[in-house]
């Protein structure tokens, strides 16, 4: 809806907000295919920077929560939410380093 402009970024932000925490891995690829979307069409904006922390704040929970590594408890789809949240706050985190020519790998 946004892409197509009949709806407003921040409308389409504040529904996000209302998955802050989700832990549905159906629901949750929705969003991040979305969010994705959006960062790229913000990128190299003055207001990707802001996106960025926005993205960073609302999947925090969700990354706290799941951790790097599976556990024997993992199930399945738990194991895919995982790898979206670790895709997308990836790229988010990522870009600054890319932007500025640095190359920077975590332990």
């Amino acid at each position: 809806m946004v892409g197509a402009d009949l709806q407003r970024t921040s409308t389409f932000l504040s529904m996000v907000e209302l998955y802050r925490g989700e832990q549905d891995y159906s629901v949750f690829s929705c969003l991040v295919v979305a969010l994705q979307k959006l960062l790229h069409v913000f990128d190299s904006t003055p207001a990707f920077p802001a996106l960025q922390s926005y993205v960073r704040d609302v999947f925090r929970p969700t990354m706290k929560r799941l951790g790097w590594r599976p556990t024997e408890s993992d199930t399945h789809l738990s194991n895919m939410l995982r790898s979206s949240v670790i895709s997308l706050t990836g790229y988010v985190e990522s870009h600054r380093y890319y932007t500025r020519g640095d190359f920077y790998v975590a332990d």
